[in-house]
């Protein structure tokens, strides 16, 4: 990171953390992507569209902010390519305004043992938890949640069976399955795929995924879409790094369980059931 890089980052900060610090949370922030609450609404910010590149954004510059909301509200995009910051949901604080790692790790895969403790921690911090982690505590009468059932038990055939093809059909079921700004079935698969990632097991199952996130950008939601796009492009949600390594060092995993299912309104848990799915298959 060269002085340049660092200024703007802390520039930008200052914008977000300062001057609308009573309306705005920015929930994550990527190399490509920035995910923030405007009061009610959700906005995320991508890099694709307008042509703004660090080296043209001045540090004097004090609509900086006003451009980002006003782009994002337009659906527009604002260029993000200066350098990864991060914010914890309920902080407007970034980490003493260092630039945080967000590439993803490589683990070792936990034991049996390990994965077996995991889970029943998850189960027991996610009862009263809305969502697709339902489905884990056997609770599938509703419509959806058969759907999703039926999908998940076809999916672990494939895996059993080592199909890549059948399972790619079945993740294809999944993205954009359900409501929200970040359907269920895509943050499912995020979880999915960034445990596979992290801990590299399965690379045929991630060639399926990563050629449908390639492709996919109409069959996600645009939010979960971007989300998705970073963890491809190697940049991971920050506490779920955080948890997957409490989880390869067999450490304690409840607080970081907790904090991941704080995310959105049931996107948390609907990633931690994509982690178990990928751990358990």
């Amino acid at each position: 990171m060269n002085p340049q890089q660092f200024k703007i980052a802390s520039y930008i900060n200052n914008i977000l953390s300062q001057k609308r610090k009573s309306r705005y949370y920015v929930h994550s922030t990527f190399e490509r992507v920035v995910n923030y609450t405007d009061g009610d609404s959700f906005i995320s910010i991508t890099d694709s569209a307008i042509p703004v590149t660090p080296s043209s954004v001045s540090l004097n510059d004090s609509n900086l902010f006003n451009l980002i909301r006003t782009q994002s509200n337009s659906e527009a995009v604002f260029n993000l390519s200066y350098p990864i910051l991060y914010s914890q949901e309920t902080s407007l604080s970034f980490l003493n305004s260092d630039i945080v790692d967000t590439k993803i790790d490589s683990l070792t895969l936990p034991s049996k043992i390990q994965i077996e403790k995991f889970v029943i921690t998850i189960l027991s911090h996610t009862r009263s938890q809305k969502g697709v982690i339902q489905i884990f505590h056997q609770k599938n009468d509703d419509i959806f949640s058969k759907k999703f059932s039926e999908i998940l038990a076809s999916l672990k055939e494939n895996i059993l069976d080592n199909d890549p093809d059948r399972f790619e059909k079945g993740i294809n079921k999944l993205a954009g399955l359900g409501n929200g700004l970040t359907p269920s079935g895509d943050d499912f698969i995020y979880g999915l795929y960034a445990a596979i990632r992290t801990f590299s097991f399965k690379p045929e199952f991630a060639k399926k995924i990563e050629y449908i996130i390639d492709n996919g950008k109409t069959v996600f939601g645009d939010i979960s879409y971007n989300f998705l796009k970073s963890l491809r492009d190697g940049h991971i949600y920050i506490p779920l790094k955080k948890l997957f390594r409490l989880l390869s060092s067999n450490s304690g995993c409840e607080e970081a369980i907790d904090d991941l299912i704080k995310y959105g309104l049931t996107s948390g848990t609907d990633i931690l059931a994509g982690v178990m799915f990928a751990l358990e298959a």
